[in-house]
């Protein structure tokens, strides 16, 4: 598969780097091709042989509302049946279904020169007998001390949306990649990927990510989940449920 032997080609170029390091977090959390895509996509970039393109017309975005008459979220709309979860670090909160079980989420500083940077992770579980309605949900943060340092793509935070645009657009040919678009999710501009799990193709994995500011810091933000295929109403309940404070 072209990413696997991409991976393991950045894995030789980029072994003492924080690109490396990153991946290498995603590839033990087993993230499928098309999340590896798209949450190491700065690595992508770096083994691409061709120099970006920029998309001959821009894709439409996609806003989704919070509602209420100044755009905040208006309260009482969670059905009882789902719950609200946060995550501090990125001020992000998003509703799952009520018996989703929290894991411990985790932080894990690095450095390479004058680089330094902290990845946290945090992990959701929906378990049922069906296994189409078993759902894992992924909040993924990168946080750089000083600004986006030329490796997870530099510039401002749209260009390095375009070029995991055009850089993801690729793989659609392949099947690895359904449906791809830019998709705003409470303000915030970000790049949606859905596609299938190689292991099954009747569940599937979504993606959202996002590159900003926020709290001083330059912000990775990643969203993953993944679901049956059947079960893409509810996955997409969770995804339009995010809200994301300014800051």
């Amino acid at each position: 598969m072209i990413l696997v032997a991409c991976y393991f080609k950045c894995r030789r170029v980029f072994r003492d780097s924080y690109v490396h390091l990153a991946c290498q977090r995603h590839a033990l959390l087993r993230l499928p091709a098309v999340l590896f895509l798209a949450c190491g996509i700065s690595v992508i970039n770096e083994c691409a042989q061709n120099a970006f393109g920029t998309p001959s017309s821009s894709p439409e975005v996609i806003q989704i509302r919070t509602g209420g008459n100044n755009g905040e979220a208006m309260p009482g709309r969670v059905q009882k049946d789902w719950k609200t979860v946060t995550v501090p670090i990125a001020d992000l909160t998003m509703t799952l279904p009520a018996e989703s079980s929290e894991e411990s989420p985790s932080s894990e500083a690095q450095k390479n020169g004058d680089v330094t940077w902290t990845h946290y992770s945090y992990e959701w579980k929906t378990e049922s007998e069906k296994r189409d309605l078993r759902l894992n949900v992924y909040v993924f943060i990168t946080n750089w001390d000083k600004d986006f340092p030329p490796e997870a793509g530099g510039g401002s935070t749209d260009n390095m949306l375009e070029q995991s645009y055009t850089t993801t657009e690729r793989h659609k040919t392949s099947g690895e990649v359904e449906e791809l678009r830019y998709l705003e999710l409470d303000g915030v501009k970000g790049l949606f990927v859905r596609g299938p799990l190689p292991q099954d193709k009747n569940r599937i994995s979504l993606a959202w990510v996002t590159y900003r500011y926020h709290r001083n810091k330059a912000q990775k933000l990643t969203i993953s989940i993944y679901g049956g295929r059947s079960d893409l109403e509810r996955l997409m309940k969770v995804i339009n449920s995010v809200r994301l404070a300014q800051k």
